[in-house]
């Protein structure tokens, strides 16, 4: 189940997914903002993550990664795994696990 209220972003034509900085309301780019430039052990706060998740669950389902017919079944269920746990983050921890999974698999969301 999606948590939070924040809108979904559209993907490029072809099914690419959108960059952080592509979004307009500036929103993501603060939570972004503060993820990457405040110390690993701060907390984000409640909206920073939920703009973090849909934007993270916002890669992981891209259209191109997902029709990719290169991709064999291994990486196919890796990048289901990666939505499952974009769903479920909660924490910094828990993004920065996710984008270390991300990263494994050649996708780079920041």
């Amino acid at each position: 189940m999606r948590k939070g209220k924040v809108k979904r972003i559209d993907y490029l034509p072809g099914g690419g997914p959108r960059y952080w900085r592509d979004e307009t309301s500036g929103r993501l780019a603060e939570a972004v903002a503060a993820y990457l430039k405040c110390s690993p052990g701060l907390p984000l706060s409640l909206t920073a993550i939920e703009h973090l998740r849909m934007y993270l669950l916002h890669w992981a389902e891209a259209p191109c990664f997902r029709s990719n017919p290169a991709a064999n079944p291994k990486h196919r269920a890796a990048l289901l795994a990666l939505a499952s746990r974009a769903e479920n983050i909660e924490s910094r921890e828990d993004i920065g696990e996710w984008v270390e999974s991300a990263l494994t698999l050649g996708l780079d969301p920041f």
